[in-house]
């Protein structure tokens, strides 16, 4: 599979593990590392149908020593658990405080957005892929990512333009 830096290609990503910082009915930030290469991108998520089921992420290339170096600390906290890991919050202040100077580090180390997938779930398989390569495709993607509100965990646009959007059209 081609790398998420720019590189073309049609095949649909495949990943090996996700770790999930914030879960809504399903994870809605994070990092999920390519199958095979292990390379982590931070995924967001963009917008979804109305039941919730189907979702569009954007994904970010991470840095992999930062990502390293941070999971590293995160085991020393937490058990992990892979292939998917749902971080969990503890009642210990200090470890929340740890967990979430982790999460900052990795988020923080985030490129731009690379691409743009559409999944039920991300480790079942992706449905739709689309790198956002051009700069039309990118000037449209940051117009469907406008959010209203601060905090606010998905786009003002509606899902189908979403879908529209990731079919070229």
């Amino acid at each position: 599979m081609q790398s998420f830096d720019g590189a073309q290609g049609s095949e649909n990503p495949r990943f090996e593990r996700l770790i999930a910082f914030d879960i809504y009915d399903g994870p809605i930030t994070g990092v999920v590392f390519e199958r095979g290469t292990l390379e982590p991108l931070l995924f967001r998520l963009e917008s979804w149908d109305e039941s919730q089921k189907q979702r569009a992420f954007s994904l970010s290339p991470l840095e992999k020593r930062v990502v390293d170096a941070q999971l590293a600390e995160l085991t020393q906290l937490l058990q992990p658990r892979w292939p998917e890991w749902w971080l969990q919050l503890t009642e210990d202040v200090e470890s929340r405080q740890k967990v979430h100077r982790v999460i900052v580090a990795i988020t923080e180390s985030a490129r731009e957005v690379a691409s743009l997938v559409l999944a039920d779930d991300l480790m079942s398989g992706v449905e739709k892929h689309l790198r956002l390569s051009a700069p039309d495709a990118r000037a449209e993607f940051n117009l469907l990512r406008h959010r209203s509100e601060v905090g606010q965990e998905v786009s003002d646009a509606p899902f189908e333009a979403w879908v529209r959007f990731l079919e070229g059209g």
